[in-house]
């Protein structure tokens, strides 16, 4: 899941923050803030879980609202992103999207 701020400041990019928040579609295993980035990607233990906060497509987390977007696998060999080789990225939807940088 790919997630990135519409509106409003960072006070939603921490990481438990983040996994509070998304815990009520189903477990997060894990959340990745590359650094200096304005953007999140997290992983859930199950397909169902990401579909369901998917259909939701947005949350008010902090005081910010947050859209909720599929990552896109990145398989690139060479992408040298913060997060190592290949990873996800965002789809470049809504405003402060990164196409092509690394992620979780």
């Amino acid at each position: 899941l790919f997630l990135v701020a519409t509106s409003g400041g960072l006070g939603w990019l921490v990481v438990p923050i983040l996994q509070n928040a998304l815990s009520r579609f189903g477990r997060v295993l894990k959340v990745a803030i590359p650094e200096g980035k304005k953007f999140a990607f997290v992983t859930f233990e199950d397909a169902r879980h990401l579909d369901a906060a998917l259909l939701v497509g947005s949350l008010e987390i902090e005081g910010c609202h947050v859209k909720l977007l599929p990552a896109v696998k990145n398989d690139r060999p060479n992408n040298d992103g913060p997060l190592g080789h290949g990873g996800f990225q965002g789809n470049g939807q809504g405003n402060g999207g990164h196409p092509g940088q690394g992620g979780g």
